[in-house]
């Protein structure tokens, strides 16, 4: 696996939570119908699964808005990286990033990092849990949550929209991981993944920050 240079940031997260249970299968209402399509959603549900398998045994916290290109300020997804969400840092413009992730990952081509950014330029919300063998509570800021009752999540999950190939066979996803207990394990990355026999596997990533 190749990494891009990782860039020096400050690392602040921010989960503001509100008392009151939020059940894993809890419905949080898209705003508009701007949502992710059901390819995007199996490529999540890939990475998600894919991130679990590395992770110890628990349950996960999705964050249910999507990440964007946004700083300062960033879109309100529940998590502040160095002034944005995550997908890039404020040193550096959307554009720059994409030439990172070429740069880190060669197999990208400029036909999905531009379908990436076109997606990436304003967030949206997943209205449900990612189909998947996790256990999952699927969070928002503004939303009632209750992590005392299960106890904290292995890792909370930030996903961007994905950006695909014509015929898409070729994925890109931004994912960043929080672990709640040791931020220093916390990551954000590129991944590059390819449809094989029907299913989506990651191929390659890329550091954006951690």
């Amino acid at each position: 696996m190749r990494y891009c240079k990782l860039l020096p940031i400050l690392l602040r997260i921010t989960l503001l939570v509100s008392m009151g249970p939020l059940r894993a299968d809890a419905q949080v209402p898209p705003p508009s119908q701007d949502v992710p399509d059901a390819d995007e959603i199996a490529v999540m549900a890939s990475v998600l699964e894919a991130a679990y398998a590395h992770a110890a045994p628990g349950w996960v916290m999705v964050g249910a808005r999507t990440a964007t290109f946004e700083c300062n300020p960033s879109a309100n997804i529940g998590v502040d990286v160095g002034g944005c969400s995550g997908m890039r840092v404020s040193t550096e413009t959307a554009e720059e990033r994409r030439g990172a992730v070429r740069q880190g990952i060669p197999e990208v081509s400029a036909e999905l990092v531009a379908d990436l950014l076109r997606k990436s330029q304003h967030s949206v919300v997943l209205s449900r849990p990612l189909p998947v063998r996790v256990k999952q509570v699927l969070w928002a800021p503004g939303a009632a949550a209750d992590f005392k009752t299960s106890g904290n999540p292995t890792f909370a999950a930030y996903f961007s929209r994905v950006g695909f190939d014509a015929p898409r066979a070729k994925a890109l996803i931004y994912l960043g991981t929080m672990n709640w207990t040791d931020r220093s394990k916390s990551i954000g990355q590129s991944l590059y993944l390819e449809k094989q026999k029907g299913s989506w596997v990651i191929k390659a990533h890329a550091k954006v920050w951690g």
